[in-house]
């Protein structure tokens, strides 16, 4: 029996990302703009009577308030409630965000350019701080995070997974077998692999994950056994840092010598160790976390 490219906690995780999203998205168009204009703006709109300040510079940041209180309610639930995936929002995020500015703009101004004045343009400023910045920021924020190897995700040209590939939902897969192990060995935020043997594994293991995955869900082609598979699950891992690794780790897997010891064996023992694990369910597969922190000593060569 073939494995399925979406298990039933893949189509949970899909479905609680989609609700997450639109009741964000509610909230960030109605209650929470609604809610400040009742009760913050009226706090601070008290404050010239006290402090005799200029009301453009309380409505300037009147703004800005709204505009970090948005940019929080998407980044906090993304950063921290691990089953959302923020690169795959950022689209739809920018959908939103650019429609919302749209709408808002036209419901204010409507299509009567005539009308504009000199105080044209302070509406449009405000639409573009409280509804497209927290967007980029977001975007940004994610991004850097992606870079760094923090947090895991996707590319961003899918909200959801939807539309994507029988090579990139296997590739997604193989990849969130692998991060999950680094995670669990407290090996990203180290920035490396511990030992030269431990790339060397690294780079068996890939191979014959990937290849072994694909076999597994019935794929048919090329694609597994190219380069490119091996540096897309890298690159969705832990970008511009996985492929180095392996690339590393392939070269020395033929290499031997005095001050570098069986290199060979442990590339025949991560290919072993990535095809025992590519027949196993997701959160089964940990070879690669037993040898990274020292526990997989029980691993064969092939």
């Amino acid at each position: 029996m073939h494995k399925q490219f979406h298990s039933r906690a893949d189509r949970l995780k899909t479905l609680i990302n989609i609700g997450a999203f639109v009741f964000l998205a509610e909230a960030w168009v109605t209650y929470v703009p609604e809610f400040y204009s009742i009760h913050i703006s009226r706090l601070l709109y008290a404050l010239p009577e006290i402090l005799h300040l200029n009301y453009d510079w309380l409505w300037l940041a009147e703004q800005l308030g709204l505009a970090v209180t948005h940019t929080f309610m998407w980044v906090l639930p993304y950063r921290f409630l691990g089953f959302l995936n923020p690169s795959k929002t950022i689209p739809y995020l920018y959908v939103l965000s650019i429609g919302t500015v749209v709408l808002l703009f036209i419901d204010l101004r409507g299509f009567d350019t005539a009308s504009w004045d000199e105080y044209s343009g302070w509406q449009e400023i405000r639409l573009v701080l409280v509804y497209l910045l927290p967007t980029m920021i977001f975007h940004r924020y994610f991004s850097v995070l992606q870079k760094n190897g923090v947090k895991r995700s996707n590319s961003s040209k899918y909200m959801f997974g939807f539309f994507k590939s029988k090579e990139d939902l296997i590739g997604d897969k193989v990849g969130f077998f692998i991060w999950r192990q680094l995670l669990s060995a407290k090996i990203i935020k180290s920035h490396a692999l511990p030992t030269p043997q431990a790339e060397v594994f690294f780079a068996g293991y890939l191979q014959t994950i990937i290849s072994g995955y694909a076999e597994a869900v019935g794929y048919i082609g090329d694609w597994p056994l190219d380069e490119m598979s091996k540096k897309y699950v890298c690159e969705t891992v832990w970008s511009n840092k996985l492929w180095e690794i392996y690339q590393r780790g392939e070269s020395m897997s033929e290499v031997e010598g005095t001050d570098i010891r069986n290199l060979s064996e442990a590339y025949r023992k991560g290919k072993r160790a990535g095809l025992n694990d590519s027949k196993l369910e997701e959160f089964e597969a940990n070879s690669l976390f037993l040898y990274l922190t020292g526990e997989g000593a029980d691993i064969q060569a092939s």
